[in-house]
């Protein structure tokens, strides 16, 4: 795990546009490129968003785990790349980035994830990686994890 730097910019780029990641993703449409650089360069400036790229024994890319932070909690999302799909990668990415998030920020208490109804296959990343679903909408599922064992829930 380590945090993303501007080399990671197109491969970032590439896996959100791809086309299953559109869809389970809450802003489903194409990024155009000249966007995605800007959002990715201003990501890297801001002391309020952290993103972490996962990467395997040989420092190859997995995915990237991105958390916004507000106060003692933080919204956490998660792409794993798509030739990575399927290997069971997510739980170790989410708990890691958690574990990178804390030695970041110390004052986090709750992480919060927002998952489409249909997206089963994050839903289980989610509940495998200690998670529990707080609510639903008819668009969406919230999965909270706390980083104490008393912490209050409270909606961001």
């Amino acid at each position: 795990m380590r945090e993303a730097s501007p080399e990671d910019c197109l491969d970032i780029y590439r896996w959100r546009n791809d086309e299953l990641t559109r869809q389970m993703s809450q802003t489903t449409d194409k990024v155009a490129l000249k966007d995605h650089k800007e959002w990715f360069a201003a990501s890297l400036k801001n002391r309020r968003r952290l993103l972490v790229i996962c990467e395997d024994e040989c420092d190859e890319k997995i995915g990237i785990v991105h958390f916004e932070v507000k106060g003692n909690r933080a919204l956490i999302s998660i792409n794993i790349a798509p030739d990575k799909r399927g290997r069971g990668l997510a739980k170790t990415c989410i708990t890691e980035g958690i574990a990178l998030l804390n030695s970041r920020f110390d004052n986090i208490h709750v992480v919060k994830a927002e998952i489409k109804p249909e997206n089963t296959a994050s839903q289980h990343s989610f509940l495998n990686a200690n998670f529990t679903q707080t609510n639903q909408s008819e668009s969406l599922l919230c999965f909270e994890y706390s980083t104490t064992a008393d912490t209050q829930k409270v909606d961001i």
